[in-house]
């Protein structure tokens, strides 16, 4: 059968990770009108992510394993909640990503699923990565000829893969 109303999730695509962020859900019939008063179930998935801009191909950035010790593969977790539209449609979940049992990047796979009147369920999911604040890439020649100095190029990133000029480094 055909739904006869549809969820939207809104909320950023990328995080830092030293902060929570929150998905808005949207819920509104074909014919107009908003889903009031129906059950959500929210349901998150979150696990490792690499640190790889696709801009910067030859560069390596800092991991978890530069800032905090031994990698642990945490797998991927999963937690479950219950909300209701409220009169405008509308549900909002937060998140934090700083209580994560570690610093390392993640991605979080929302899924939301409302229970419309007639017993149907219609459901959306987004994905947002929560990443660093910053990090710092690393580009090396691949062969060093004639000198013992190593000239590396750096970059530093925040969490949109954005250049952040004049941040001072110490090597």
């Amino acid at each position: 059968r055909i739904p006869s109303f549809e969820v939207r999730l809104n909320g950023p695509d990328r995080v830092p990770f030293d902060e929570p962020f929150r998905i808005e859900l949207d819920a509104a019939y074909y014919a107009g009108g908003k889903v009031a008063g129906q059950s959500v179930e929210w349901s998150v998935g979150e696990g490792a992510w690499p640190i790889s801009p696709a801009a910067w191909p030859d560069y390596s950035f800092s991991t978890y394993l530069s800032v905090g010790g031994e990698y642990r593969d945490e797998g991927v977790s999963a937690s479950e909640s219950e909300d209701v539209t409220d009169d405008d449609g509308t549900a909002t979940l937060s998140i934090d990503p700083r209580a994560a049992q570690s610093i390392q990047s993640r991605y979080y796979r929302i899924q939301a699923s409302v229970r419309g009147a007639d017993s149907q369920t219609v459901s959306q999911t987004k994905t947002v990565l929560a990443l660093p604040p910053f990090s710092i890439g690393l580009k090396l020649p691949r062969f060093e000829t004639g000198s013992m100095a190593v000239k590396p190029s750096i970059v530093v990133l925040d969490h949109q893969e954005k250049v952040l000029a004049g941040k001072e480094l110490t090597l």
